[in-house]
C-alpha cells in the first residue's frame, strides 16, 4: 500500500500541464534568460516537486503561485 501511494505521490508531482509549464518557461527566460524546451517539462515538474511537497499543495497552485 505504502508502496502504491509513493508511485501515485510521484506521478501528481511530475504533473505539470503544458500552460503551466509555458509560464514556468517564461518567467525562466524572463529571469535569468534560460531557454526551456518543451522536452524538459518532466525535468522541471521534478524539480520543483520538492518545493511543492514542502509547501503541501499541488504543482498547478504552486506554479500559479508565481
Amino acid at each position: 500500500m505504502l508502496h502504491e501511494n509513493v508511485i501515485t505521490s510521484a506521478k501528481e508531482d511530475a504533473d505539470l500541464s503544458p500552460r503551466d509549464f509555458a509560464l514556468v518557461s517564461r518567467l525562466a527566460y524572463d529571469h535569468s534568460g534560460i531557454v526551456l524546451p518543451d522536452n524538459k517539462r518532466v525535468l522541471v515538474a521534478s524539480r520543483l516537486a520538492k518545493l511543492v511537497r514542502e509547501r503541501r499543495t499541488s504543482l498547478s497552485a504552486f506554479v500559479g503561485e508565481a
